[in-house]
């Protein structure tokens, strides 16, 4: 294999990967973006409180 040819396959893989990035990144972002369009907000009866300690089953006087 010659130094050009070997340089040719270097260029393709590396503008190979680099297309192959750009496809992840934009089916992730078109994932995301319809995940999040049309969410609908529901009432719930039950909340998440996060990085709050509980102390034998109740919460802490934080809250």
């Amino acid at each position: 294999m010659t130094i050009g040819r070997a340089l040719r396959l270097g260029v393709r893989t590396a503008v190979l990967v680099g297309v192959l990035a750009l496809v992840y990144l934009a089916v992730t972002f078109v994932q995301v973006w319809q995940a999040t369009s049309g969410e609908s907000h529901d009432p719930a009866e039950a909340i998440i409180v996060l990085g709050a300690a509980q102390y034998d089953g109740r919460p802490s006087p934080v809250l």
